[in-house]
């Protein structure tokens, strides 16, 4: 699931609009989340958890969240593709907006792809571009207007959130319900870990000569060869550097504005990054990017002798590395 998400790293710069349909879900005894707020003392601020482009395990990681915003307090709405517990939709602070899951067609893909082909290889990565591209386009029309029915609801419910919280891979989705409520403040969210392409805007470095990109199946420490193909996969994928001569080729910029999307990831005020220091070799972030790896996880029980026997007899780093990762993202 984290290679999935981490491979549409190269065009999250892209934004358009187009059409969707969506619906919405209101707890019971809850007219709207002002009465509640103005009847409750104890209620904090109204938060959005805007996360419209989604995976069940990423919705794990989400609500964890979500549980301790209401725990504190906090007034709570969600948007998702799926239903939420029903200890969450019980909750008096919370309300959910549901949309349509878009991308359901873009996961069959890409699960088909990483099944049958190398990702690992550039050539093969890069022509798998235009049916990925074909897909991605779809996927992000519709859930722009997805935003703008989200809009119109909170606009029906009286609600201005005070901040906003948006899954960083897919952040076009929240651009336009940011700047309808007059630009609060935003918190990304990054489920797969490492952001790469998205980090940079809070001030951090980048470098795939030992990042290495997710969808890419390197393990610390990368070889010559293995920084070499990184590095380059880094530069076709990211916007900044060869990403802006061919994402172009595959959409129709004059349907959004760019230069409002990268402000609104330069007004990111904290970073999210769903992985720990154990998973990764040591790199240096700012203050505003925390590592929140294993938010999800419960006190459990000890494994089975024989996969403990596994995993305390394996020489290969990488195998432990990737069964704490999947703990962590599950």
């Amino acid at each position: 699931m984290a290679m999935l998400t981490c491979f549409l790293f190269f065009s999250v710069l892209i934004i358009t609009v187009n059409k969707v349909e969506a619906d919405h879900l209101v707890p019971k005894n809850d007219p709207t989340v002002t009465e509640a707020v103005e009847g409750n003392e104890n209620v904090g601020k109204v938060i959005l958890l805007h996360h419209p482009i989604n995976t069940r395990s990423h919705r794990i990681q989400q609500d964890a969240l979500l549980e301790g915003l209401l725990a504190r307090g906090h007034r709570v709405v969600g948007v998702f593709p799926q239903e939420g517990g029903r200890h969450l939709l019980n909750h008096p602070l919370y309300t959910e907006i549901l949309v349509e899951d878009r991308l359901a067609a873009l996961y069959v893909f890409m699960t088909k792809t990483m099944m049958e082909e190398d990702y690992s290889n550039p050539l093969v990565f890069l022509s798998l571009i235009p049916n990925f591209m074909e897909k991605w386009v779809k996927m992000i029309s519709d859930t722009m207007i997805d935003s703008q029915i989200v809009v119109e609801r909170l606009r029906e419910m009286n609600v201005t959130p005070s901040a906003m919280t948006s899954t960083v891979q897919f952040h076009f989705t929240v651009v336009q319900v940011w700047e309808a409520f007059g630009r609060p403040p935003l918190i990304g969210f990054s489920p797969p870990g490492v952001a790469m392409h998205i980090s940079k805007f809070l001030g951090n470095i980048e470098n795939p000569a030992y990042m290495p990109e997710l969808q890419a199946s390197f393990v610390e420490p990368m070889t010559f060869s293995q920084r070499l193909a990184n590095t380059i996969m880094y530069s076709i994928q990211d916007y900044d550097l060869l990403g802006q001569f061919w994402i172009p080729r595959f959409m129709d910029f004059a349907s959004f504005d760019l230069p409002q999307y990268i402000e609104s990831l330069h007004s990111i005020d904290l970073l999210l990054l769903a992985s720990h220091h154990v998973t990764h070799s040591p790199q240096v972030t700012p203050p505003n990017i925390v590592e929140v790896g294993g938010l999800h996880c419960r006190p459990g029980l000890p494994l089975p002798h024989n996969l403990q026997q596994v995993l305390d007899g394996s020489p290969q780093v990488g195998l432990r590395r990737n069964i704490i990762m999947a703990l962590l993202m599950l």
